[in-house]
């Protein structure tokens, strides 16, 4: 089975995804904890794990990712939602071009921090191309959860106008405390 079922790492969600275009299903694992993540390509039915080239490389506390194709040129490109538990950590945005990642180093999307634990893609302005929310939690003080509008090209900049409040109430209540 192979690395897929040893890798004893600090997991925290995984996708599906045909992550090089070849028609099968690949496995991408998001690991916390200062990890470097893991994908996997599907080899004609066997998992190998990819260990130059991957996306999510460096080591970042990712709770959470989304695939899709954000610049709208044929492939799926990659969000990773990270945290430091009770920690601010940036995010990161991989465009896939032919086959390679390439992180996105400016721009709101990967500097403006957060605690984040998860994301999703969706054309929420209707325009036909893809923007991203991003939730975020367990963090000290006024969390701010992160709307971010697309502009077709996968550069995406922070909506603060669309909706009125996106903040995360707290405190939050304690068990037993209602």
């Amino acid at each position: 089975m192979g690395a897929v079922v040893t890798d004893a790492n600090a997991s925290r969600s995984v996708n599906w995804v045909d992550s090089d275009l070849d028609g099968d299903l690949d496995l991408y694992v998001s690991n916390e904890s200062n990890q470097k993540d893991d994908l996997y390509e599907n080899q004609n039915g066997s998992l190998v794990k990819v260990e130059t080239g991957a996306p999510g490389q460096t080591n970042h506390s990712t709770m959470s990712s989304s695939w899709a194709d954000v610049d709208n040129d044929g492939d799926f490109d990659l969000f990773l939602a990270n945290s430091l538990y009770f920690g601010v950590q940036n995010n990161q945005l991989f465009l896939q071009e032919d086959g390679v990642f390439t992180a996105v180093t400016t721009g709101d999307l990967v500097t403006d921090g957060g605690c984040s634990y998860s994301s999703n893609f969706a054309d929420y302005d209707n325009d036909g191309d893809l923007d991203l929310a991003v939730s975020n939690g367990f963090c000290n003080g006024s969390i701010k959860n992160f709307l971010y509008q697309n502009d077709g090209l996968g550069n995406f900049t922070r909506d603060l106008n669309s909706i009125e409040d996106m903040s995360t109430p707290l405190p939050w209540p304690l068990l037993g405390a209602m």
